[in-house]
């Protein structure tokens, strides 16, 4: 069983930001919740559709409101951001049967676990998401691209009829998205056409929520951008998820005139890991020749597997 859904959020205006001290208010207020059920066959079944009553935020975004084309009037329709994810919880079991949540790209999933902390809701364990945006670009052999939902339809020659930036209708696209690469890999015989096998395949593209998957660290400044392989040689790397000590067998890879270095190894548990180690300073920075700032992405790549 696969769930496609898709999220509109809200963020607070500029003028707004500094006055929210609380650390439990989201930084992204969901306004609207919409999703389609796949059966293990990838026919679409039915719907969930709701919009979500602000809470937080009590004026839209300027951004927020000509992307969506909704007004201050709308923040004020829906259910509560609690009732909404009941509803859709229940809405979204299906006898027990495994399930995979299908978003386009990893951006919902942020606002997704902000908001359910600032209710102190559960997302149930074992719950999986599986990212349809990566899916599409390495089925197209294009991994490093951020393919976008027109994007994708212009390739895929499908004719949007439906309005953009609304959550039931960007849930819908992605969902064909989702049906049309899947059949076209089963056609080209890269994928599994037998149900159970196509879950199983999936299932190891798609990850857990509960985890952290990424980690964002900050080391002491260097005077010199060569001092960069030191910290990259002698830092303890951890996996984001469990914290095992990370070994790495590759050298790592110079990019940007040196001021980055990559390199990739493996969690026993987790997969691969991708460490992005980079030196930076900004003009003024230079012109007085200050130290670099230095600072790393640690991620957890869902996506390095690679289709038949």
């Amino acid at each position: 069983m696969y769930i496609v859904f898709d999220l509109e959020w809200n963020i607070a205006n500029p003028y707004k930001k500094n006055k929210l001290n609380n650390a439990m208010i989201p930084n992204e207020e969901i306004i609207e919740i919409g999703a389609w059920r796949l059966d293990e066959h990838l026919n679409i079944l039915d719907s969930f559709s709701t919009n979500v009553k602000a809470n937080f935020f009590d004026e839209l975004h300027k951004h927020v409101a000509k992307v969506t084309q909704r007004d201050k009037a709308s923040l004020k329709t829906g259910l509560n951001f609690p009732e909404a994810f009941l509803h859709f919880t229940e809405w979204s079991k299906q006898d027990g049967e495994p399930i995979l949540f299908c978003t386009w790209s990893n951006n919902d999933v942020r606002p997704w676990i902000s908001n359910l902390e600032a209710y102190n809701l559960q997302w149930p364990l074992g719950m999986r998401f599986f990212d349809a945006q990566r899916f599409f670009s390495l089925a197209k052999d294009d991994r490093n691209t951020q393919n976008s939902v027109a994007t994708a339809l212009e390739f895929l020659a499908i004719e949007p009829e439906k309005d953009l930036h609304k959550a039931l209708n960007d849930a819908w696209y992605t969902a064909i998205i989702f049906q049309r690469t899947i059949r076209h890999l089963q056609k080209e015989n890269k994928i599994s056409s037998d149900p159970n096998e196509l879950f199983a395949e999936l299932y190891k593209y798609s990850y857990d929520i509960n985890l952290n998957y990424r980690d964002k660290l900050v080391f002491d400044d260097i005077s010199k951008s060569s001092d960069l392989i030191k910290i990259a040689k002698n830092t303890d790397w951890l996996c984001p998820a469990c914290k095992t000590k990370l070994k790495f067998t590759k050298n790592w890879k110079p990019a940007k005139r040196g001021l980055h270095l990559n390199n990739s190894t493996v969690c026993p548990e987790h997969g691969t890991v991708l460490v992005n180690l980079m030196c930076f300073r900004n003009k003024q920075q230079r012109e007085l020749n200050l130290p670099f700032h230095v600072k790393a992405d640690v991620k957890i790549d869902w996506m390095v597997h690679s289709l038949k």
